[in-house]
């Protein structure tokens, strides 16, 4: 807000930062006595409208909160982003091909049908676990036999380099 009380104070800040101006060489002592006396009429005024007044302590903690959670989120946002992302490279890199396609609907249909089922609610998790790793078979089978890979594509892909790969092995 400063800003504008400086413009009322006839004091002209340029638009392409934050309050920045320049001074040619020829300004004398006397410009710069009337440039700090329009600097101070500026505070004043704004002082006197009700700013750089004691904050209460509730009001600090109002805006520590609303400043972490506008943080929280903004950090939120930019993780989902690169899972979007990565998600998008990873259906544009890996699930292409008919076969595939299929095997993951079939594995996730087998999944829903009896791996969680048998799990959650039946209370057997053996069971329910034997039949997650055999529709993960056949979903992963997809990628194995019938999906070519593009390289330059997958190196996109967050946490699947080949370093990483090899180590992983």
């Amino acid at each position: 807000r400063y800003p504008q009380y400086l413009l009322a104070e006839g004091i002209f800040l340029g638009n392409y930062s934050t309050g920045k101006f320049n001074l040619n060489a020829d300004v004398k002592k006397s410009d710069f006595d009337e440039l700090e006396k329009q600097f101070v009429s500026a505070a004043l005024k704004m002082q006197k409208d009700g700013y750089f007044e004691p904050v209460s302590s509730m009001a600090k903690k109002k805006l520590y909160l609303s400043l972490l959670a506008r943080f929280a989120k903004n950090y939120a946002k930019i993780y989902y982003d690169q899972i979007m992302l990565d998600k998008h490279i990873d259906i544009e890199v890996s699930h292409n091909h008919p076969v595939n396609k299929f095997g993951h609907f079939w594995s996730s249909v087998g999944m829903i049908i009896f791996a969680y089922p048998l799990i959650f609610w039946y209370g057997q998790p053996l069971k329910g676990c034997l039949w997650f790793l055999a529709t993960h078979v056949v979903r992963q089978s997809g990628h194995f036999f019938y999906e070519h890979q593009d390289r330059d594509i997958e190196k996109l892909k967050f946490g699947h380099k080949d370093a990483s790969k090899k180590e992983a092995a």
